[in-house]
């Protein structure tokens, strides 16, 4: 099981580049975390993980799948001009309506329910992160596969959002700061790349038509069921622990979430610098992309495993670096570390595989079933358990989905396979 790296040098370029963007996206937010939950302590961090989690289902609305169907698209016409500019400003469009549509409702949320009028400011100033987000064209970025432009537009901002928090964030009292440093730069951040987008690839034919923003917005119809359908058992899990119980019972689960996160990131650079390429290897030839990604994804699996037993041996140590009022993240950091295991497995079948073989039906119909699954055994498990049983409801839909997964994926592997045969024959 060999892979010729000397044939695959632009994707490996692209992997290190991307665990490079990766490593300073995560290690300035994470140093951030970290700053936070030590000045702060897990209430206001509560408070941190459950607004995240709500702003997020406004993001994925908004995002509608674009990340994968848009990098898709302009990956396969990155050498037409007129195409990319349709694509371009077909999906700013749709994104900016769907981004109004969210105010309206975020609106009537935060000004309506008790949960949120009781800190109703710092919602609404959580409101310039989905706004940051929705700007921020990192499907194009990815598309053309020039991941060095994230580290520019994307990364750089982090670090300066994180120097600015330790210069003025200095208690509790100053909490109530870091949503807005942080929205404003990422707004800033989505306005000059798109700028920049415009003018560097010469972008400039904007003809758009009806039927192009509507066929764009069908391609991402799927997505968006799959995209929201996982969010369901991720995010949802300290959104439903918020609404279950308080904000430091959230704060807890989401100290313990928050370096799950980092580790789960460390196989998203080789997902997302693998996508462009599998998408292009995919379209010429099936058979080699399968084979691509069975050589793969037992080295992902590896990785994996091996970071399981070492969060599990050393996960003692927070105590002496945050003291005992995290000492109930131990536990559940050694539950949630199971999932970035299944996590890599279902990256590599379903959104490597099954996506870039055309089967996105599929793979919103398996994230739904895990979805269903993982909302279902949150809701019961966290009102028995607690964080416990948010934690265990988490890794149990992490292993529907890569079980799926991995089946639907033999499935039309063993169909395609078949087709070749009679072919040959």
């Amino acid at each position: 099981m060999k892979i010729n790296f000397k044939e695959n040098k632009s994707i490996i370029k692209n992997i290190f580049t991307m665990f490079f963007i990766q490593g300073i996206s995560f290690i300035a937010p994470f140093f951030t975390f970290v700053y936070l939950a030590k000045v702060v302590g897990p209430e206001k961090l509560g408070l941190l993980g459950f607004s995240t989690a709500f702003i997020t289902y406004f993001m994925i609305f908004i995002d509608f799948g674009f990340s994968y169907t848009a990098t898709q698209q302009i990956s396969i016409n990155r050498n037409n001009k007129d195409k990319m500019s349709e694509i371009f400003y077909s999906v700013i469009i749709i994104k900016s309506i769907l981004l109004f549509i969210a105010f309206i409702v975020f609106l009537i949320v935060i000004s309506f329910f008790s949960k949120f009028k009781i800190d109703h400011s710092f919602y609404l100033s959580m409101f310039l992160v989905i706004i940051g987000n929705a700007l921020f064209p990192i499907w194009f970025f990815q598309g053309i596969e020039k991941m060095n432009f994230i580290l520019i537009f994307n990364t750089i901002p982090k670090v300066i959002v994180t120097v600015l928090v330790l210069i003025f964030i200095k208690n509790q009292d100053d909490f109530s700061l870091y949503p807005l440093i942080n929205g404003y730069m990422l707004i800033l951040s989505g306005i000059i790349s798109i700028i920049f987008i415009i003018l560097n690839f010469k972008l400039n034919k904007f003809s758009i038509k009806f039927k192009n923003i509507f066929d764009n917005f069908k391609l991402g119809i799927n997505n968006f069921v799959t995209t929201m359908a996982i969010t369901l058992y991720t995010i949802s899990n300290s959104f439903i622990l918020g609404i279950v119980t308080n904000n430091t019972i959230v704060g807890y689960y989401t100290f313990s979430e928050n370096f799950i996160n980092v580790l789960k990131s460390l196989t998203s650079p080789i997902i997302q610098s693998l996508y462009p390429n599998m998408s292009k290897k995919m379209h010429e030839n099936e058979i080699d992309g399968i084979k691509s990604i069975n050589k793969i994804t037992p080295f992902l699996l590896l990785g994996n495993v091996i970071i399981f037993i070492m969060v599990f041996i050393f996960s003692n140590f927070i105590t002496l670096f945050f003291g005992d009022k995290y000492k109930e993240s131990i536990n559940i950091l050694r539950i949630l570390a199971l999932t970035p295991i299944f996590v890599c497995l279902s990256s590599s079948f379903a959104v490597l595989g099954l996506m870039n073989l055309k089967k996105s039906g599929i793979v919103a119909r398996i994230a739904v079933i895990g979805g269903v699954i993982g909302i279902i055994s949150t809701i019961i498990l966290t009102i028995l358990y607690k964080h416990y049983g948010t934690a265990i409801s988490a890794v149990l839909a992490e292993v529907v989905i890569s079980g799926l997964g991995f089946y639907y994926f033999r499935k039309y592997e063993k169909k395609i396979e078949d087709k070749n045969k009679l072919i040959n024959k």
